[in-house]
């Protein structure tokens, strides 16, 4: 289609605005027309590069999806090795029942005072490090300090016989 035709009309009558309005419509059609394939041109070229992007992404994501099977996988495995059994769940049923709770206030019974007797311990350690800090005090002549620190509490009344010899 040839849009660059024109008419030549000299006159000034009605023909010759005919002919001029028939003028500017050509142009106008041939610069959409060229325009518009243009515009088609450059966004068919932004669609090929759109579909060669996701096409990439697409190959990625299926690359993702075949790791992340294979990491599931593993993690059920892993699930699976941790789960009790069937068989073991059975074992254990009995502790579930009414008539267990028994057998389990007597374990709880017997974490409280496991719990008691660590913090007992962790008390007699705390001593224990007041008396060997005094004692490094004692080693470095300061006998006087050692016993203010130690105060009544970290003494027993074998430890305070034993300074007052040293402290002689």
């Amino acid at each position: 289609k040839d849009y660059s035709v024109r008419v030549d009309i000299p006159t000034r009558d009605e023909v010759g605005e005919a002919g001029a309005a028939f003028n500017g419509m050509a142009e106008q059609i041939s610069f959409h027309t060229e325009n518009l394939e243009q515009l088609v041109e450059d966004l068919t070229k932004e669609i090929e590069q759109a579909n060669l992007q996701i096409s990439a992404l697409n190959k990625q994501l299926r690359s993702e999806n075949l790791r992340l099977g294979a990491e599931l996988a593993v993690a059920r495995r892993i699930q699976m090795m941790v789960l009790p059994k069937a068989g073991e769940l059975e074992e254990i049923s009995d502790l579930l029942r009414d008539d267990a709770e028994e057998p389990i206030l007597r374990l709880v019974d017997l974490l409280q005072e496991v719990r008691g007797d660590l913090l007992r311990q962790l008390h007699v350690a705390d001593e224990l490090l007041q008396v060997v800090g005094a004692l490094a005090r004692l080693l470095d002549a300061d006998l006087d300090g050692a016993l203010d620190d130690l105060g009544d509490d970290a003494l027993d009344q074998a430890a305070r016989p034993a300074v007052s010899t040293v402290r002689r």
